[in-house]
């Protein structure tokens, strides 16, 4: 009799504080911005990724007064092995709830296997499709534009404009002759001609023997399927042989905004590219930008501006799901629309690609800039279907 009562009396006792324990307010949520700080991609991403969270954290904790948001950032250096290392213990040991940047393919790929053990949210910024395919998770954002929209936003749009004839110079890795192929088939679709292609091995600083092919080619557009360094060092040489001067349209899909700074305007002006950003694009942007220069003393990357707007939208879900569950954020992160800056009622897929406002952009000449950050105007702006990625029933993701 005194065991039944016993029992009866704990199992009364669960069922009093099942209610208690299920509303436990939520009161904190710590974030990780994971970056190359150092490296290549530093000046595109890095500690102005890192700073763009911090202001998310600080703009959404006025709507969250009573939840103390910790951002944390790290250092991958590019390291397959020290990024995965540092989600790990940041998930396991330090209560980070999502990470977020993970520039760099193959440690943002490693880091989302990471997260996906542990059920954990993570938010890539780096370029490869993949990640919403077949490296996809319930758990992951692919927030930035992938080589799919990078490709398919200045296929269309050049072709259209009387660029009907292409030669591609790609650096010779997995990655870019992926971008390389998407780009040719997305060409074909659009009624173009692909006329012949030279690789070179990343790292490249001789691409001497690729711009006279490419100009005995007769092509009027030449394609760079490269990024970073190679992408640079490949649009001064094809500057070098007068290939822009000649009237050769040249498209470099993964072309960052501090790559046409490196250039200078007079070498990369009118090379052409597709991204969701840029600092001087509308009145909230520069707004934005100017309390971002006062810590970083330079207008937000396009890639820093997405670090923004992904860190908003997930705390804004965090918000909504009123805990920081990921099954059950990640609900939210779903049906909650993107309207942030120029987009406006954008979507995360069920495989975490997102819908969002994306531009084809063209590097002004230096009689166009009023300024020395002033490098892009708006050559077209798409629409979201048109920036969208691949369809999720053609992305190879197996959710």
């Amino acid at each position: 009799m005194l065991m039944r009562a016993m029992l009866a009396g704990a199992a009364m006792l669960a069922l009093a504080c099942a209610p208690a324990m299920a509303q436990t307010p939520l009161t904190q949520v710590k974030i990780g911005v994971l970056s190359d700080m150092s490296g290549p991609l530093a000046d595109a991403y890095g500690p102005g990724s890192l700073h763009a969270a911090e202001l998310a954290a600080a703009d959404s904790q006025k709507l969250m007064p009573g939840v103390k948001i910790e951002v944390v950032g790290a250092n991958h250096q590019n390291k397959v092995d020290v990024g995965s290392s540092i989600a790990r213990q940041w998930y396991d040991q330090e209560k980070v709830d999502a990470i977020f940047d993970i520039v760099n393919t193959a440690v943002a790929i490693a880091v989302q296997g990471v997260a996906k053990e542990r059920k954990k949210i993570n938010w890539q910024m780096t370029g490869a499709s993949s990640l919403t395919g077949q490296y996809c998770s319930p758990w992951a954002v692919h927030w930035s534009t992938d080589t799919h929209i990078q490709t398919n936003g200045v296929a269309a749009g050049v072709v259209a404009a009387g660029g009907d004839t292409w030669f591609h110079i790609t650096a010779d890795y997995s990655g870019t002759r992926e971008m390389a192929n998407q780009l040719k088939a997305l060409i074909e679709k659009n009624g173009g001609k692909f006329l012949g292609e030279a690789l070179f091995p990343m790292g490249s600083t001789d691409f001497a023997s690729a711009v006279v092919q490419a100009q005995a080619s007769g092509a009027k557009v030449i394609a760079l399927s490269s990024g970073g360094l190679d992408t640079v060092n490949a649009i001064k040489q094809l500057a070098e042989f007068g290939l822009v001067k000649q009237g050769k349209k040249i498209v470099a899909p993964a072309m960052f905004v501090t790559d046409v700074k490196a250039l200078g305007l007079e070498v990369a002006q009118g090379v052409t590219f597709v991204d969701s950003a840029y600092w001087d694009l509308s009145d909230d942007l520069r707004a934005f930008s100017k309390r971002f220069e006062e810590k970083i003393k330079k207008p937000p990357t396009p890639q820093q501006i997405n670090v923004y707007t992904s860190v908003m939208h997930y705390l804004a879900a965090v918000k909504a799901a009123g805990t920081t569950d990921s099954d059950a954020v990640m609900a939210k992160v779903r049906s909650l629309p993107i309207n942030y800056f120029n987009t406006k009622d954008g979507r995360v897929r069920e495989n975490g690609s997102v819908v969002k406002q994306r531009y084809v952009f063209e590097v002004k000449s230096p009689a166009e800039s009023k300024g020395p950050w002033d490098l892009l105007k708006v050559a077209r702006e798409l629409t979201l279907e048109q920036g969208a990625p691949l369809p999720v029933d053609q992305s190879g993701c197996k959710l």
